[in-house]
C-alpha cells in the first residue's frame, strides 16, 4: 500500500507541474489569437479545429482514457499489457475504417459539422489528421496506465507548447500567415500543427513504452471483462464529446462564427478551474484501480478524502480571483460587455459546482460502475440538449445557464452514487458545499455592490481569500508534501 501512496503523490506532482506550465501557455496561444483578430474569427476557427480533434479522440480511441488507465493496472504480466496495446491499437484503427467509409458514403457530414467551414472536398485533411492523433493518444493513455505520468504529462502538453511557440515565432519573423483571407486555410494551418505534435508524441511516447518493455513479441491479450467494460466506456465517450462541443455547435449554428469566439474563449479562461482536477483525475484512475484491486477500501477512502480537500481548495482560491477580476480579464481578449461579465461568472459557478466530479467519476469507473456512470451521463446530455431553447431565446446567456444547470444535475447524480458505493463515509461534503455557498455570495456582491469596482473588487478578493483559509485551514505543507515525494 505505501508504494502505491507514492505513487499517487509522484504522479499529482508532475501533474501539477506540467498543469501549471501549461495553462498559462494555452491562455497566451489563446491571447495571440484575440491579439490579431479582436473580432474572434480566429479564435472560432481554433475551436473548431479542436472540436474536430476532440471528435477524433472521442470517436475512435476506443473509450478514451479510461479504459487503459483502468485496465492496465490490473494485468500482471508485462508482456500481457503489450499484447493488449497491440490488440487496443487495432480496434482502435478498425474504428477508423469504419468512419473513413461512413465518409465515402456521407462526404458532408464534417461539412455539416463545422458549420460549411471546412468542406467536403478537405475531408482528406480531417483523415490524415487522425491516424497520429490516435497513435498518440494511445500512447500517452498506456503511459498513464503503467503510471509514467511524468512521460505522460509532459507529452500531453506538446501540442500546446508546440502552436503557442510556431505563433510566436511567426510573430517574431513577421509572418503574416495569421492575416490569411480564407479561413479555411487557417483551419489547415492548425491542423498541420496538430499532426506535428501527434508525430512528436509518438517519437517520444513509444521511445518511453519501449523502456518498460524488452519483449519484441506482438500478440493480442484481452483482460478479462474488456467489452462489456469498453463498450459502455465509449458509449460515455461520445456523450462526453456532445457534452463538451455540442453547446459550441449550437452557437455557431444559431449565433455566428464571432459569438462562439468569445464564447470559446470564456469556456478556456473558465476550465482554468477545471484543468488540475482533470489532471489529477487522470492519475487517480489508474491508482484507484489498484487499490480497488487489493480490496483496500480504508486506503480508498482517505485517499478521496484528502485529494478532495486539496482539490476543492485549489480549485476555490482559482475561481475566488477569476471571479472578482472577471470584466478585466475578458476586456484583456477584447471582449467586453455587462453580458459577457455575467455569463463568465455564471459558467465558473458551475465549473466549481464540478470541482472533484471528476474524481467521483474515476472512483465509479476504478469499481466497474460504468452502467450507473454512463445513466447519469445520459441525463446531463438530455439537459444540455434542452438549453438549445435557451440559446435561442437568450442568446449566449442562455446556453451557459442551460449549460450551468446540466452540471448541476450530473453533480447530484455523481455524489449520490459515491455515497451509495462507498458506504457514506465521504469527509468532504461540508467543505464542498461551503466553496460553493462562498462562491455564489461573491458573485452576488460583484453585480450588486462592487460593479466594476477595482478597489471594491479587492477589498471582497482578500476577504474572500482570507476566509477560506481560515475555514479549511489549509497548509501549503500539504502541496509540499506532493513535491517531496517526487
Amino acid at each position: 500500500m505505501t508504494n502505491i501512496t507514492k505513487e499517487i503523490k509522484r504522479g499529482a506532482f508532475w501533474v501539477l507541474l506540467f498543469s501549471f506550465i501549461g495553462g498559462p501557455i494555452a491562455i497566451l496561444r489563446n491571447w495571440l489569437f484575440t491579439y490579431y483578430d479582436p473580432t474572434g474569427s480566429y479564435v472560432a476557427d481554433f475551436a473548431l479545429t479542436m472540436i474536430l480533434f476532440n471528435l477524433i479522440t472521442s470517436f475512435f480511441v476506443f473509450g478514451g482514457s479510461s479504459v487503459l488507465t483502468n485496465l492496465v493496472p490490473k494485468i500482471d504480466l508485462k508482456k500481457d499489457r503489450f499484447s493488449f496495446l497491440t490488440f487496443y491499437s487495432a480496434v482502435c484503427m478498425l474504428l477508423l475504417l469504419i468512419c473513413i467509409l461512413v465518409l465515402l458514403l456521407f462526404p458532408q457530414s464534417i461539412e455539416y459539422l463545422t458549420n460549411n467551414k471546412i468542406k467536403s472536398s478537405q475531408n482528406i485533411y480531417v483523415l490524415l489528421m487522425s491516424v497520429p492523433v490516435i497513435v498518440a493518444q494511445i500512447l500517452v493513455y498506456f503511459l498513464q496506465g503503467e503510471a509514467d505520468y511524468k512521460s505522460a504529462s509532459f507529452i500531453t502538453q506538446l501540442p500546446n507548447f508546440l502552436n503557442t511557440g510556431i505563433i510566436l515565432l511567426l510573430i517574431f519573423l513577421k509572418i503574416p500567415i495569421l492575416n490569411l483571407k480564407y479561413q479555411d486555410s487557417l483551419i489547415m494551418f492548425l491542423s498541420s500543427i496538430i499532426i506535428l505534435s501527434s508525430v512528436l508524441m509518438i517519437i517520444i511516447g513509444t521511445f518511453k513504452i519501449r523502456r518498460h518493455f524488452n519483449s519484441n513479441s506482438v500478440g493480442f491479450f484481452i483482460p478479462r471483462g474488456f467489452w462489456s467494460f469498453s463498450l459502455f466506456i465509449h458509449l460515455m465517450t461520445i456523450i462526453t464529446f456532445l457534452y463538451q462541443n455540442i453547446d459550441q455547435i449550437f452557437v455557431l449554428k444559431i449565433l455566428n462564427v464571432k459569438e462562439l469566439g468569445r464564447y470559446f474563449i470564456i469556456i478556456q479562461l473558465v476550465e482554468t478551474v477545471r484543468f488540475i482536477p482533470l489532471k489529477i483525475g487522470q492519475v487517480l484512475l489508474a491508482s484507484f484501480s489498484k487499490i480497488i484491486h487489493q480490496g483496500d477500501e480504508k486506503l480508498l477512502i482517505q485517499t478521496y478524502n484528502k485529494v478532495g480537500r486539496i482539490i476543492i481548495v485549489i480549485n476555490l482560491v482559482i475561481s475566488v480571483i477569476l471571479m472578482c477580476f472577471s470584466s478585466y480579464i475578458l476586456n484583456t481578449f477584447h471582449i467586453k460587455g455587462r453580458i459577457y461579465d455575467l455569463s463568465f461568472c455564471v459558467l465558473l459557478i458551475g465549473y466549481n459546482i464540478a470541482c472533484i466530479g471528476n474524481i467521483n467519476s474515476m472512483i465509479l469507473l476504478a469499481k466497474n460502475l460504468s452502467k450507473s456512470f454512463f445513466l447519469n451521463s445520459c441525463l446531463v446530455i438530455i439537459t444540455l440538449m434542452g438549453s438549445v431553447y435557451l440559446l435561442s431565446t437568450y442568446k449566449l446567456i442562455g446556453i451557459v445557464i442551460g449549460k450551468s444547470i446540466s452540471i448541476f444535475i450530473g453533480q447530484v447524480g455523481l455524489f449520490y452514487l459515491i455515497n451509495k458505493y462507498i458506504n457514506n463515509k465521504i469527509g468532504i461534503n461540508r467543505d464542498y458545499l461551503f466553496s460553493q455557498a462562498i462562491l455564489v455570495v461573491i458573485a452576488v456582491c460583484i453585480f450588486t455592490v462592487a460593479d466594476i469596482n477595482l478597489l471594491f473588487r479587492l477589498i471582497i478578493l482578500m476577504s474572500s481569500l482570507i476566509i477560506v483559509f481560515k475555514y479549511y485551514k489549509f497548509s501549503f505543507g500539504e502541496l509540499r508534501s506532493l513535491i517531496k515525494s517526487k
